[in-house]
């Protein structure tokens, strides 16, 4: 039974009840109004819940947005308000919002995301120079800085592992 019949037959049996006054009719409407706040309340979490959904789906298609411009231009600087601005929010909400659905910063993800590319070309011929700057990364300094953060040894100690 959908919850408006519901609510509707609640209503007319608490009427009956009240035209019949029966021995403990007020404890029946009592259980019948019970009834109805337990079915109102149901009915709004039901709603609640596909309002959230429908949130987090918006701010993931938004966020879909900022990850595309990292997939594209990582090679490229990219501020904090460019990815903000991909995503259709102003940099505070942008900041917070990422930091919900990705546990991390965004810097912090820009740097993981240049990282695992390197990590990738590390395995080729090319320099750590090369490869830094390739990466997004404005100098060999920050690179090597960032990558021993992340994987725990410098570019050409994982080179020469791999």
């Amino acid at each position: 039974m959908d919850t408006g019949r519901a609510l509707v037959e609640t209503i007319l049996n608490i009427h009956r009840e009240f035209e019949a006054k029966e021995n403990h009719f007020r404890l029946f409407i009592r259980a019948y109004i019970y009834e109805i706040a337990g079915l109102i309340r149901r009915n709004l979490e039901c709603t609640f819940q596909t309002s959230k959904s429908c949130k987090e789906e918006k701010v993931k298609e938004m966020l879909k947005n900022t990850f595309d411009l990292i997939d594209k231009h990582y090679v490229n600087d990219i501020s904090l308000s460019m990815a903000a601005d991909a995503s259709s929010l102003s940099v505070s909400h942008f900041c917070r919002v990422f930091r919900k659905y990705t546990g991390i910063t965004f810097k912090n993800y820009l740097s993981m995301y240049r990282i695992e590319k390197a990590t990738g070309m590390l395995k080729n011929a090319a320099s750590i120079t090369e490869i830094s700057f390739e990466c997004g990364f404005g100098s060999v300094t920050s690179f090597i800085r960032e990558f021993k953060k992340y994987k725990g040894c410098t570019p050409s100690t994982f080179r020469n592992r791999h």
